[in-house]
This record gives structure tokens, sequence and C-alpha cells, in this order.
């Protein structure tokens, strides 16, 4: 046969007239085997040579192949074992016909394709998804005259204090069904938990509202924040950003107006119904985007994925209890404290989500970029420190806007010194949930229940314990737990094994 029929396969040699191969053990012992030649023309028209049309076809997994026994693997992929390699090919096995084609194929590995970054900022959405968490919280202090007591304030906290973690885990749920390709899973799990946990938060304000006599418009409201929370939670996992917005849109506004106007008596209960048709229609959208599920690929709610939630759970239960915490111990001249301190904080989740996203690409695309892994902790290190750098100056901004807005006499020391607790516990959490985006949660945990019963003990405990100054212990308190999560983020996060 002539090689130059595959000219682009041949090595050196194999254009000259080639022996043909004699099956190995085909030989007697003792007898001599005779070689015989036989020669084709360039324009032949008999089928070219077995083993030079398998390395045509087999030429993509030969130059891209590791070393023989890649190729050997490949074969018996496809169904040449070493009798077919001695009948069809002439040679003694499936290594030999490996090795041949080695020889036959030149090693040309192609570069392996990129994979696509999958963390792409979007600051419109994660600017929405704050606002969308952090102003219903207008609502609260538009109706706030009629729940003033201590009683109506106690419902209002047990509310927040309860569907806020059952929110996390509720999340935690969802997007670990969704990062496993089960949609139909987490859209199932998603309107149980919604069903489950509103009814666990009705029911358990309903008590406490009639254990301490808080009445029915303080039930009635701290019910429907920890329903709307927990229904915000829903639709944020399912990606239903713009909906949410358009069935709140008519409340907010309304209970800005409200606001503005100085809470007029004869506007109150127009504002209240408002108010609870947005929350209604929030609780169809969520039936509706719920309805048609697809089958779920992993089936029901295991263990183990509740034991995971659990975590992210707790974590919820620190984060209200720090904020209500900070809200309560804040001397201030404004009738509705939560409007520059909770609601601010809320919005700068938008910029936490913003932050983290934007540091997971910045990470992924350092993967690729370095060699070394000190490179690689040195350089995530700065982006972790430039992440907080930038969500520092807009929690900063949110609240200077917060105090500048609801401030009744101007702005005093304390007053600064209650932004900067309030702009550092932001910093913590912001740390905390980067620390829980890749998997590490006790240490955030650990540290966010000590810095939670500190700081309660310095506002509520006894008044020699907090100091000359309280608000000056809660900025060092949070400040501490700050440093600590962003010493630890710095150490752990440098791992290049976390960012794979």
């Amino acid at each position: 046969m002539s090689a130059g029929t595959v000219p682009e396969l041949a090595p050196p040699g194999l254009g000259e007239p080639r022996a043909a191969r004699t099956p190995t053990g085909t030989a007697m012992a003792g007898t001599a085997t005779t070689s015989t030649t036989t020669t084709t023309s360039p324009t032949s028209t008999e089928t070219p040579d077995p083993v030079l049309r398998l390395a045509a076809e087999m030429e993509s997994v030969c130059a891209n192949a590791v070393d023989v026994l890649e190729i050997a693997a490949a074969l018996e992929a496809q169904g040449v074992n070493d009798r077919a390699a001695r009948r069809r090919y002439g040679v003694a096995d499936v290594f030999a016909l490996a090795e041949l084609l080695h020889e036959l194929v030149p090693p040309r590995p192609g570069e392996p394709v990129e994979e696509p970054c999958p963390w792409r900022p979007r600051p419109l959405t994660h600017v929405l998804r704050g606002a969308l968490f952090g102003l219903p919280g207008l609502c609260t202090a538009a109706l706030a005259p009629d729940v003033a007591g201590g009683a109506q304030v106690t419902v209002l906290v047990v509310a927040l204090l309860l569907s806020w973690p059952l929110g996390q885990g509720l999340a935690y749920v969802g997007w670990s069904r969704l990062g496993r390709s089960d949609r139909g899973g987490a859209v199932r799990l998603l309107r149980r938990g919604f069903l489950l946990t509103s009814a666990v938060t009705v029911a358990v304000v309903a008590a406490f509202a009639l254990a301490v006599d808080a009445g029915p418009a303080a039930a009635v409201l701290a019910g429907g924040q920890g329903v709307y929370l927990l229904g915000a939670t829903v639709l944020l996992v399912l990606g239903a950003e713009w909906w949410l917005l358009a069935a709140l849109a008519p409340a907010l506004l309304a209970c800005g107006v409200h606001l503005v106007l100085g809470q007029p008596v004869r506007l109150a209960w127009p504002v209240r119904v408002l108010v609870l048709g947005c929350l209604l229609a929030v609780v169809v959208l969520v039936a509706l985007r719920t309805k048609a599920a697809q089958n779920a690929t992993q089936g029901p709610l295991r263990w183990a994925e509740i034991g995971a939630a659990v975590p992210h759970a707790v974590f919820g239960v620190v984060a209200a209890g720090l904020l209500l915490v900070i809200t309560g111990g804040v001397p201030t001249t404004s009738a509705h404290p939560a409007v520059w301190s909770a609601v601010p904080l809320s919005l700068s989740m938008g910029a936490a989500e913003w932050n983290l996203t934007w540091y997971r690409r910045r990470t992924f695309l350092l993967l690729r970029r370095t060699r070394r892994t000190t490179q690689f902790a040195r350089r995530a290190r700065g982006a972790l420190l430039v992440a907080c750098a930038r969500y520092l100056t807009a929690a900063a901004l949110l609240t200077t806007a917060g105090v500048a807005l609801t401030s009744g006499r101007g702005i005093t020391p304390g007053l600064v010194l209650a932004g900067a607790t309030s702009v550092l516990l932001g910093g913590a959490l912001f740390l905390a949930l980067t620390l829980q985006a890749f998997g590490v949660n006790t240490v955030a945990l650990a540290t966010g229940v000590a810095a939670l019963a500190v700081d309660a003990v310095i506002v509520f405990g006894p008044a020699s314990l907090a100091g000359p100054d309280p608000v000056l212990a809660q900025v060092g308190v949070v400040g501490a737990w700050f440093a600590v999560l962003l010493a630890y983020a710095g150490a752990v996060l440098g791992r290049a094994s976390l960012h794979g």
C-alpha cells in the first residue's frame, strides 16, 4: 500500500514500500517467515491501509492524548480488542496498535476551552433586591403611631426575629436546589416552605399579641411584616424582583406621602387598607410564581438539607438581633429611628450582594491569571479589601442620608457614633455573608453570637457595664467583630481551593 493516501499522517519512511505485517504467533517455531512487499501507484484505487484509515478517524483523540494508554482506552471503548487488532490491523494487541497510532499522529493537544465566568454583577438588580427588603420599613414607620406602646413594639420584634431566620433558611434550601439544577424541586419546596413558615409566623405573633395585650393593630402589622419578608424571600430566589416591586410600589408611595404630610389621622385608614392590599398582592404573586412546578429531580426535602440550612437560619437570628439592639440603643431625636438606622442598613444589603458578586468574579478570573498560590492569595486579599471598602462607602452614604432626613434638631456626636455603629455592623454582615458564600460558617456564626450577647448587655444590662458612653461601647463591640471577621476572611479566602 502507499502511505501517500493520507500524507499529513504519514511519518518519515512511510512513503516507501512497506512490508506486510505478519500477525505475531502465526509462524511455526524454527520456520523462517518471508517478508513480501506490494506496491501501488499514487493513483491506485485500492482500499487504503486500514491503520492509516483508523489514524485518520481517530486523529482528534490521538492528537490530544496524554500517552499511549489513553489511545488504547479509546480503542477499547470503540470495540477494538486484541483479536480485532490482530485480524484487522496485523498487530499483536491493542497496545501495539495504540503505539503505532501514537507514531502516526504526533501529539498536538489543543487549548482547553475556557469555562465562562458564572459571576456577573448586575448593579440595578442588586440595588433593587436590597431596596425590596429595606423600603418596606417605610410602611412600618408610617403605621408606627398605631403601635407606639411597649407591648406593640415587642410583637414587632418577635415577628422580625422569627421571620428573618425562617426566610434565611428557606432561601438556602431554594438556592441549594437551584444550584443542583432541580428547579422543580426548588419551586415546590419554596411554595410549601412559604405556606408553613407564614402560618407559624402568624400563629406565634397572634399568640404573643394576645399574651401581652398588644391589640389587633399591632398583631396585623407584625404578622404582615413577617409574611412579606417570607414572600419576598421566595420571589427574590425565583428572580421575580420586578414583579415584587410592582406589587409593593403603591404601598411604598402611599406610606412615603403619609410620612411627608406628617401622618395625618384622616389618611391612616386609607393607608392601612392600601398596605394590606399590597401584602395580599405579594401573597398572590408567590402563589402564581410557584404554581407551575416542574417535576423534582432530587426527591423531597432531606434531613441533610435541613441541617445545612440551620446555620443560615441561626445567622438570621443574629443579624436581626443585632439590628434591633443597635436600633433600640440609638439615642435619636427622630420619632422613627428605624427609618434612618434599620432601613439604610437593609438598603445597603443590595450593595453587599453587588460587591460579593464582584469579588467572586474577580477571584474566579484570578485563578486563570496566576500561577502561584502565594500570588493568588495576595491578590485575593487585595480584592477582598477593595470589595469591603466599596461596601462601607455605600453603607456610609446611605446612613448619612438617613440621619440627615430624619434628625429633628441637627446631627449630634451621639448620632455620628450611632451611624458609625450601623456602618460597621453592615461591614461585619457583609464579611459574614461572604464567608458563608464560600461555605465557611462556624467562625462567622460564633463571633456573631458573641457580639450580640455583649451588645445586648451593654444596651439593656446594668448601666455600670456599659461604661460612661454606651454608644461608644457599641462602636467598640461591633468594630471588634468587624475586625475579627476581616482578619479571618483575609486568611481563609486566600486559599485557592475555596474559589474553584
